[in-house]
Order: structure tokens, then sequence, then C-alpha cells
């Protein structure tokens, strides 16, 4: 009689399919919960179109969930309007009653071969015994930071990645790709990957031929699902982020973020 759904923004298609069939066999009640602003596995089939047509088709009621207790106002604030630059995301307004004194900061170097050495430099600065996530887009993403005496990566049994500071061995530190990170928090994060390339952040691949055929697309806007990626990363920190940037090949995304600084009151 009942049928709960969560993570509804990652449905696909056939899952859906089944769902219905249920759904018309046993008169049943729908009850789904989902973000999309977080759809980020069109790669394996999710089609947002389902999340965003739901109330039409099964003449749903909406209920939002706005008050956030993970990070602060201003990270609420400056994702909030990087998520909404895209029309077709359904308009809601993150609360968060939290305050930090620069959440969101720009760890920056002239050329990509000196991002390590700031990248060491400032999390050197972290509190004594922090938790501190690293996040790249792709796996191969922590190879640069990772290419000096004082770095160690460990590759553990379940793929989970650790890195270890022979100057900072009391920083819990791992590293995971944006999709793996989905779902989790912690106190600091680094954004690693920011560039302007074709691997960069957001990614110049454009989708397989074989998606394109199997899945609708009713969003017109360049980038979607790679901002909604990017949306995921910014919000996994509870007190920090640091976005990593190299001045010569700037990612898209970090300078819309740092246009949003002359905006005092995103930036409080």
């Amino acid at each position: 009689k009942h049928i709960l759904i969560d993570e509804f923004q990652d449905i696909s298609y056939s899952r859906m399919s089944l769902i219905n069939e249920i759904y018309k066999k046993h008169n049943s009640h729908i009850f789904a919960v989902g973000d999309d602003y977080q759809s980020i596995f069109r790669f394996t089939g999710s089609d947002i179109n389902i999340f965003y047509d739901f109330e039409k088709e099964y003449n749903a009621k909406k209920y939002f969930i706005e008050k956030n207790y993970r990070f602060d106002r201003t990270i609420a604030n400056v994702t909030n309007k990087f998520i909404l630059k895209n029309p077709y995301q359904i308009k809601k307004t993150l609360k968060s009653s939290k305050i930090n004194i620069l959440p969101i900061n720009f760890v920056t170097a002239r050329k990509k071969s000196e991002l390590y050495r700031v990248f060491l430099k400032e999390i050197y600065k972290l509190p004594k015994n922090s938790e501190v996530m690293l996040l790249g887009r792709y796996k191969k993403d922590i190879i640069p930071y990772a290419q000096t005496n004082e770095v160690n990566i460990i590759l553990h049994e379940n793929n989970e990645i650790s890195v270890i500071l022979e100057k900072r061995k009391d920083l819990k530190i791992k590293f995971l790709t944006v999709h793996k990170a989905k779902g989790l928090e912690c106190d600091y994060v680094f954004i690693l990957n920011t560039f302007n390339s074709l691997m960069g952040f957001p990614c110049n691949i454009t989708d397989d031929k074989l998606i394109k055929m199997l899945l609708k697309n009713k969003e017109d806007f360049p980038y979607s699902e790679e901002r909604r990626l990017f949306y995921v990363a910014l919000t996994r920190a509870k007190k920090k982020i640091f976005l990593m940037v190299n001045q010569s090949s700037m990612s898209g995304f970090v300078k819309e973020i740092m246009e949003y600084k002359k905006d005092s009151n995103i930036f409080l």
C-alpha cells in the first residue's frame, strides 16, 4: 500500500517503470525523498526528468526541507545562488543558523606545478587532529599533490585512499572523488581540481552517444550535471572549504564563486 523511495533524484527509467507497475496494481501511495540539486549519476542511467515530472504525473504534494545543520550561512547562501543559476532546478532557499569565519577560501598558485606547495602550506595551518576530505573530479586528481616526500598515499583493500603528511601525522585525511563523497561530510574540505581543461571541473568531455540516445534531456543549460556535482563538492564541509586554484587555468565555476564575493549579502 505504501511505497517509500529514498534518493529519488537518482531514479532511472527502468526503476520507475517497476515502481509504476506496483503503484497501479495495488493503488499505492508513493512517498519520495530526494534533492534535485544532487542528481549526479546520469552516466549510470539516472534521469532527472522523472524527478521534475513526478509532481504532475502523480498529482503529488511537495514539501521542502530547507533547514541545514551541516554548514554555515555563507556556504548556504553561495551554494544556493550557484545551483540556481540553472533555471531548471527547483527553487529552494537553504537556511542555516551557523556562522563560521572565512568558510570559503581560494588557495591560488600561478601555475599547476606550484599548487602542491600552497596546498601543504594551507593544510599545515589546520587545528590538531582535524579531519580533512580531499575531493577530486577524477581519481587521478590526487597525483599532483602527492609528488613530494612530505605526502604519502595509502590505498586500502576497500579502495579507500588515505593521505599521510609526514609533518602532520595527527591529521586524518582521506581522498575521494566527488561522486564517492555524496552523502558524506567533513570539517575541512579541499577541492583539488578546479581547472579549465578537458578533464577539469567542469569536465569538458561530452556525454556518450548511447547515453544521449537512451536518456531524454529537457535541461537546455550548459554543464547542468557538472554544476550539480560541483554543488555536492561545495556542500561537504562543516567548517571550511578550500578551492585549489591555478591562476593560469581557472574553472568557470571558480570564477563565478569569486564574483559572488563582491556581494556582501551572500558572503555573510
